[in-house]
């Protein structure tokens, strides 16, 4: 299973927004997680990169590691993905998440990389995109407030935070449900999954990992998410899956 980090910086490679130093960072990361090739230590080194140095030690390592370039809907899922899921599992401030793809948004918009692509993943990125504003007016709103100016709306981050996590949970069962086999719901996996939901401690999500992998998972969104550092919470999408909520 190819590491997060390569995941996300092959997919904004085709999506041609990854930058020299990203692709540096990224390998980085996998070979501090021991993810290793002769490429990728290669890579992961390289000091002054350049995108001619840079380009071709990725694309080797993607090869060595076995990593497919995705096609463009499949990276722009995988870029949305990646965010999405940090913002549901926790591991990043919903504000910084939703600020990663109004930048991604941003970046294929005005660097006309949409290839005449007209998809329902589009839509999602724009409302993402769509919360970033809204929490940057959220802040101004409050900063007002501090001056003894009535803001013009009443919304808090508290109250877009919740949005934007449930957002991304609803965003990532959709995308990821349909490729959630059935078969993968062992007695061991849904009796882990149960036992979280129920009380509440999520201490138990790398044992559902290994019991969804020991099933035949090899979706890496979800052995991902379940692997992330969190924290996790009732609403968690790989959860609810293996139960079979809606």
């Amino acid at each position: 299973m190819a590491h997060r980090s390569l995941r996300l910086a092959a997919a904004r490679y085709a999506l041609t927004v990854a930058t020299t130093e990203e692709l540096v960072e990224a390998a980085d990361r996998a070979l501090t997680d021991g993810v290793y090739s002769y490429s990728l230590g290669e890579l992961g080194t390289f000091r002054n990169p350049t995108w001619w140095g840079v380009n071709p030690l990725f694309l080797a390592s993607l090869e060595e590691l076995a990593i497919p370039m995705p096609s463009w809907h499949d990276a722009l899922r995988t870029a949305i993905g990646v965010h999405a899921g940090a913002i549901a599992e926790g591991s990043v401030e919903s504000s910084d998440g939703v600020s990663e793809l109004y930048h991604l948004h941003h970046s294929l918009w005005v660097g006309d990389r949409l290839k005449g692509q007209e998809e329902e993943s589009l839509a999602s990125l724009a409302s993402f995109a769509n919360y970033h504003w809204s929490f940057d007016y959220a802040r101004e709103s409050a900063l007002l407030l501090e001056q003894g100016i009535a803001p013009y709306v009443s919304d808090t981050i508290a109250s877009l935070d919740r949005e934007v996590v449930q957002f991304a949970r609803d965003w990532c069962r959709a995308s990821w449900g349909p490729e959630f086999d059935p078969a993968w719901r062992t007695p061991t996996a849904v009796a882990l999954a149960r036992q979280m939901y129920e009380s509440q401690e999520y201490g138990a999500m790398l044992i559902l990992a290994d019991a969804l992998q020991d099933a035949g998972c090899e979706n890496a969104d979800a052995l991902d998410h379940c692997r992330g550092p969190g924290p996790h919470a009732r609403g968690c999408w790989v959860v609810d899956l293996v139960l079979g909520k809606e």
